[in-house]
């Protein structure tokens, strides 16, 4: 077999105002892991990039119901998407 060389985007990559779907959380630490999944950011979860500052280093994410929450480029980047289905 052959291995995909496609790399897949984050949540640090994707546009601001894109939807997207959770597709993995690349850091496997149980500290990282619980942050995330407190945050919403679990496999399948479909969330949107409202804004990024690469300045501050931070992206803006909005699950449907919830408030924005900020993560730092280096958290995002560890979060894999793909684009959400409309």
């Amino acid at each position: 077999g052959k291995l995909s060389s496609q790399v897949s985007p984050t949540l640090a990559t994707c546009a601001v105002g894109q939807s997207v779907k959770v597709v993995r959380v690349t850091e496997q630490s149980a500290d990282f892991l619980q942050f995330a999944e407190e945050k919403g950011l679990h496999p399948g979860a479909i969330v949107r990039v409202t804004d990024r500052d690469l300045t501050a280093g931070l992206v803006v994410v909005k699950r449907l119901r919830d408030p924005n929450t900020a993560f730092s480029l280096a958290a995002a980047g560890k979060i894999l998407v793909e684009p959400a289905k409309s």
